[in-house]
């Protein structure tokens, strides 16, 4: 199940959110306004989560077990090898309160359950577009519901988001629409 995208924040909302977080026993991925409204103690405990912010929504989520926001804005690629680690400690120190996985987009996708971590550096800069972050989710659902788990659904929908992402950006140029991303999916899918 897929919560959160182009719902709004209404307490309805949230209330109907929290029930279903607390009721339905299948995996779900939190995207979007679900991440601005379900309380992170109804599925901190729970491995099939996958929940995918980016940084607004990262703190958002966890807003209660941040200690300092600057610590989490600074960019990687301006950063050295010993602070891109120590900020990464800080995300994987914040994301081990859920036993599910956490997506965090960006220009590079981190992905992170546990002490593990992946880094995806698939995608472009027209991936900001409006969109792009539901078809993450959408993609991150379908792989749950084919069996796989939380942490590799997650890693495996940014690379095919992104590499979509890239050939849309190929094809369409800088313009391209977060519809146009599914339209390569399947043509990564059969080259990888």
């Amino acid at each position: 199940m897929l919560i959160g995208p182009g719902s709004g924040i209404t307490d309805e909302t949230g209330k109907l959110f929290n029930i279903l977080a607390s009721k339905i026993k299948k995996p779900i991925v939190f995207d979007a306004d679900a991440l601005k409204l379900v309380d992170l103690n109804l599925i901190k405990n729970r491995e099939d989560i996958v929940i995918t912010p980016h940084i607004s929504e990262f703190k958002s989520f966890f807003s209660k077990l941040i200690r300092n926001e600057n610590d989490l804005d600074k960019n990687l690629d301006n950063l050295s090898t010993d602070e891109v680690h120590d900020k990464i400690a800080i995300f994987q120190n914040i994301t081990k309160n859920i036993k599910g996985t956490t997506v965090l987009k960006g220009k590079y996708d981190l992905i992170f359950n546990g002490n593990k971590l992946r880094l995806n550096k698939t995608g472009n800069p027209s991936m900001t577009v409006g969109g792009t972050g539901d078809s993450l989710a959408g993609i991150t659902v379908a792989l749950l519901s084919q069996g796989l788990n939380s942490y590799d659904a997650g890693a495996l929908a940014t690379y095919l988001n992104g590499s979509s992402g890239d050939l849309a950006y190929e094809k369409y140029g800088n313009g391209f629409r977060a519809s146009q991303l599914s339209e390569f999916l399947g043509k990564i899918m059969l080259n990888e």
